[in-house]
């Protein structure tokens, strides 16, 4: 289903291209032109059970997710998936295939992604994407 959401978003962008633009562009800084990001006053999220009371399996889940994600850590969902290790698992897989098995490049699936965010007015989620947009070859004159 997100999938499917994100490729429709995507093929509706040439369409659509200004219906987000209301929302990204009050982030944009006009003295130097860079991206101000929304969230840097949120609180943190639950990162899950501290490292004293995480048993086996969670801990080993941790260091399995820390891995996979050197410049992220448990930023987004990862800490309060790790309170579950049933869940944890398979929620980790799951986000690695949508994210990247699909036949999307990676600037695609991060163009899809800003603009899910935008649309669903994510602000958490569009700004922990901005990085990885820029990365993957966007630009801030699009993201912004």
């Amino acid at each position: 289903m997100i999938i499917a959401q994100r490729v429709y978003l995507f093929r509706r962008l040439k369409y659509n291209q200004n219906k987000y633009h209301h929302f990204v562009r009050r982030k944009m800084s006009e003295e130097n032109k860079q991206y101000i990001p929304t969230s840097a006053t949120f609180q943190p999220r639950y990162t899950g059970p501290s490292l004293e009371n995480m048993t086996p399996e969670q801990t080993a889940l941790r260091k399995s997710i820390l891995e996979s994600r050197p410049r992220t850590g448990l930023s987004g969902p990862f800490g309060p998936w790790l309170a579950v290790p049933s869940i944890a698992g398979p929620s980790q897989q799951l986000g690695r295939t949508v994210r990247y098995e699909t036949s999307l490049s990676m600037r695609e699936s991060e163009l899809v992604i800003l603009l899910t965010g935008a649309k669903f007015k994510s602000e958490a989620e569009f700004d922990i994407h901005v990085g990885e947009a820029t990365r993957a070859g966007i630009g801030l004159d699009v993201i912004n």
